[in-house]
């Protein structure tokens, strides 16, 4: 799906897509493709995202933990055209704590260590985040003992219903779109039934008799609040192929680009062990030289 961008591959691709289609796609989460080792609440034993972004053993909060919390644009748009405490997308707080009490210019603003942060807000003349809302990843996200996703039923049917959409499987695109949704809802512990109140709403519904690019953007935004906060990788790879969403730039103090970074590098590694290959990319711009599959 990643290279359906690349023309000239067209016909090899739908050729080894239906190839795969014989072996059959994960689909649900009775089949997806997660790892349980046998987590335990003890130093190194934790799951990796609660280790990482949660708390220690014991209760306090872990280095990352303390440093990454939820941006603006992504809670501006799950909370869409309802309120703050009352979001079209309810899978909100599911990824994130709630807001303990401020609610300002009807958009969540939370607070951290007894400072509330400016609200979280979108510059209409920039398309950039005016504010970050301090809130950290939910419990449900955080439990030490819960499986690690490698790749979820959500994901695997939000490429399918492109793969449909372009002819190269079976299958309603509209149908495997509805049907990633509701892996999406179901994994973060919410019901079917709230997955289909969303998605029959007309700014998240699949668009059947849209364009290609309002078909494309559909299903990719939808893979990409999928993805949060397991495949954040993922989730750019996508906005490099598509263009979707369009995450503005960060506002961080000393941030000068007015783009998002093209390329990922390569590590030294890579120089060391490969330099053929990689010399023969010559010296690739991390901003303008895009890889082949590309938007």
């Amino acid at each position: 799906i990643r290279q359906t961008n690349v023309t000239s591959k067209a016909a090899a691709l739908k050729t080894a897509i239906q190839a795969t289609s014989l072996i059959g796609y994960i689909s649900s989460a009775a089949n997806e493709a997660n790892v349980q080792p046998g987590y335990l609440n003890i130093n190194g034993q934790q799951s990796p995202l609660d280790q990482t972004l949660g708390y220690t053993q014991t209760g306090g909060t872990s280095g990352s933990g303390a440093t990454y919390y939820a941006n603006a644009y992504v809670v501006n748009y799950m909370i869409g055209g309802g309120t703050p405490l009352a979001p079209d997308d309810p899978r909100l707080f599911q990824v994130y704590a709630p807001s303990p009490t401020a609610i300002a210019n009807g958009k969540v603003e939370a607070t951290q260590l007894g400072q509330t942060t400016t609200p979280s807000e979108i510059d209409p003349a920039t398309g950039k985040a005016t504010g970050v809302l301090q809130s950290r990843l939910s419990n449900f996200l955080l439990a030490p003992t819960k499986s690690t996703p490698i790749f979820s039923a959500a994901e695997s049917l939000f490429l399918q219903a492109e793969a449909a959409k372009n002819g190269l499987i079976s299958g309603t695109p509209a149908t495997l779109y509805n049907a990633g949704i509701t892996a999406s809802f179901v994994d973060l512990g919410l019901t079917a039934a709230q997955a289909a109140t969303y998605y029959s709403k007309p700014a998240y519904a699949y668009p059947a008799g849209g364009t290609d690019a309002q078909q494309v953007q559909a299903i990719v935004t939808q893979k990409w609040l999928s993805l949060n906060p397991y495949g954040y990788l993922e989730a750019y790879n996508e906005i490099r192929r598509t263009g979707y969403p369009a995450v503005p730039v960060s506002i961080l103090t000393g941030v000068t680009t007015t783009v998002s970074p093209a390329r990922i590098p390569y590590p030294l590694i890579e120089y060391n062990t490969n330099a053929v290959n990689v010399g023969a990319e010559g010296n690739p711009d991390l901003f303008t030289s895009k890889i082949f599959w590309a938007k």
